[in-house]
């Protein structure tokens, strides 16, 4: 089994789209409630969950998430 590697510094002041995916679990939600909030300081990238920031799900109660990944997989379609 091959393992990819990934290596990024956040550096640019912006997420690679062909890496990264800014959102939790966006399938079992809306978007506005599973994207991550950032900001770039000098030293890389900071998540962030802001006050005002929606609950990942209603169903789930007040968990706030703020997450970068590279895929989204929920288990089988079958």
């Amino acid at each position: 089994m091959a393992m990819a590697t990934i290596h990024d510094d956040f550096d640019s002041g912006e997420l690679d789209p062909t890496t990264w995916v800014d959102h939790y679990l966006p399938q079992w939600t809306t978007p506005e409630r599973s994207a991550a909030r950032y900001d770039w300081p000098s030293d890389g990238i900071r998540l962030r969950i802001d006050a005002d920031q929606p609950a990942w799900r209603e169903a789930d109660g007040p968990m706030r998430v703020s997450n970068l990944q590279t895929g989204p997989f929920s288990g089988p379609t079958a």
